[in-house]
C-alpha cells in the first residue's frame, strides 16, 4: 500500500496533467491545473504581489492531432480547481495560441477551440478559429488567451467616462490580455453572468474602449449582441484590449461613431507636375472595398467604399476611387472624400490641395 501512496504523491507533485481523446474526428486535449501542486505558493500570494500561474498548452501534442488527417477539429481544454477561478491572487497572462499552431491548423485546414472549465466542467471562456476563417489570413500570429471579466465600477478610467453617460450607470469589461489585432476573426464565449445591470437572456451594446481618446468606440454588429440565458456573451473580433458591455445603448458623448474613427489627410501641398495620395486611415473592424457588396476579410469587419472629386479639375485631378492627386497648375483646390459604410451611413472629409 505504500507503493500506491507514492504512485499518488508522484501525481499530484506535477503541475499539470495531460490527456488526449479522439471522437467522432475531434481531438480533445485535456489539461487538468492540479491545485495541490501550487498550495504553499498560493499561501504567500497577495493581491499586490499575486502567483504567477503559467499554463504552457502542450505544443507538440496539439501540432500532431492537427496533422491527422481524421480530425477535423481538435479542442484544448485546460480545466482550473474552482478557487483558481477569479482569484485576485493568481496572475495568468501568458495562455498563448502560439503563431505555429495557427499556421499548422491553417495548413490541413482544421477549427481549433481553447476552453477553460472550472472543476465542476462549466465554461469560463472559450476561443474558437474556424478553418473557413483561417483560410483567410494572410499571415498568422500568436494571440494571448487571457480573459478577465470585471464591472466599469472596476475600471477607473472606464468608470470616469460612464459617469458621463446619460444612460448607464455600470456595464461588464472584458479584458483580454491580447492588445493587438489579431490575424484572424476569433470567437470568444465568455461567462459574465448577471452582474452590474446586465440580464441573461437580454440585448446589450457593445463596445471597445479606446485608452488614447478615452471614448467607446463602436463595433460592427456591437448593437447585436445578447447575453444567452445561461449568463454566456459570444463575440466575434478581430482586436484584444478591453470591450465594454452595457444594458442600454451609451450616450453619442462618451462614444466615436465606426464613421468618426475614420481619418482622412487634412491637407496636401505640391509642385505642379507632381503626384500624391490621399491617405483614408481605417479602424480594424473596417476595411475598403471596391462595392459595397464585395464580401470583408472577415465577417466581423465592416465594408466601406470610398470615393474622390476635385473642386478645381484646372489646379489639380483626383482619381476616383484611388485617392491619387495630379497637380496641374499652381493654385487651390478641395478634394472631397465620400465614405459610405456598409449600413449605408455616409461622411464626407475633405483636404485643402495648394499647388506651387
Amino acid at each position: 500500500s505504500s507503493n500506491a501512496g507514492n504512485k499518488d504523491t508522484a501525481k499530484t507533485d506535477e503541475k499539470f496533467t495531460i490527456k488526449t481523446v479522439v471522437k467522432d474526428k475531434t481531438a480533445t486535449i485535456y489539461i487538468t491545473v492540479n491545485e495541490k501542486a501550487f498550495e504553499s505558493e498560493l499561501k504567500t500570494a497577495t493581491v499586490a504581489n499575486p502567483m504567477n500561474l503559467k499554463i504552457e498548452l502542450p505544443l507538440e501534442t496539439i501540432l500532431k492531432q492537427l496533422r491527422e488527417q481524421l480530425n477535423n477539429k481538435v479542442n484544448v481544454i485546460v480545466t482550473l480547481p474552482n478557487s483558481f477561478v477569479n482569484n485576485k491572487k493568481i496572475k495568468c497572462n501568458d495562455l498563448v495560441l502560439e503563431k505555429s499552431v495557427l499556421a499548422q491548423a491553417q495548413t490541413y485546414k482544421k477549427s481549433i477551440t481553447v476552453s477553460i472549465k472550472n472543476a465542476e466542467d462549466k465554461l469560463v471562456y472559450q476561443w474558437s478559429i474556424a478553418s473557413k476563417d483561417l483560410a483567410k489570413a494572410t499571415k498568422n500570429s500568436a494571440i494571448y488567451l487571457n480573459v478577465a471579466v470585471n464591472t466599469v465600477k472596476d475600471n477607473a478610467d472606464i468608470k470616469k467616462l460612464i459617469a458621463k453617460d446619460t444612460k448607464n450607470t455600470d456595464g461588464i469589461v472584458i479584458t483580454y490580455t491580447q492588445k493587438n489585432k489579431l490575424t484572424v476573426q476569433a470567437s470568444t464565449k465568455i461567462y459574465v453572468g448577471e452582474q452590474a445591470g446586465i440580464k441573461a437572456g437580454k440585448k446589450v451594446y457593445v463596445y471597445r474602449y479606446n485608452e488614447l481618446t478615452n471614448k467607446l468606440e463602436t463595433l460592427k454588429g456591437g448593437y447585436g449582441y445578447v447575453v444567452d440565458k445561461d449568463g454566456y456573451i459570444t463575440l466575434n473580433m478581430i482586436s484584444g484590449g478591453r470591450y465594454v458591455i452595457l444594458a442600454k445603448e451609451a450616450s453619442s458623448k462618451v462614444i466615436t461613431s465606426l464613421l468618426n474613427q475614420i481619418t482622412v489627410t487634412k491637407s496636401v501641398s505640391l509642385n505642379v507636375g507632381k503626384t500624391s495620395t490621399i491617405k483614408v486611415i481605417l479602424p480594424n473592424c473596417l476595411e475598403k472595398v471596391s462595392t459595397l457588396k464585395t464580401a470583408t476579410q472577415f465577417p466581423c469587419i465592416g465594408a466601406v467604399t470610398v470615393t474622390y472629386t476635385s473642386s478645381n479639375k484646372n489646379v489639380a485631378t483626383v482619381g476616383k476611387t484611388t485617392g491619387k492627386i495630379t497637380a496641374k497648375k499652381k493654385g487651390k483646390t478641395t478634394i472631397t472624400a465620400t465614405v459610405t459604410l456598409y449600413s449605408g451611413k455616409v461622411k464626407t472629409f475633405k483636404t485643402s490641395v495648394v499647388v506651387k
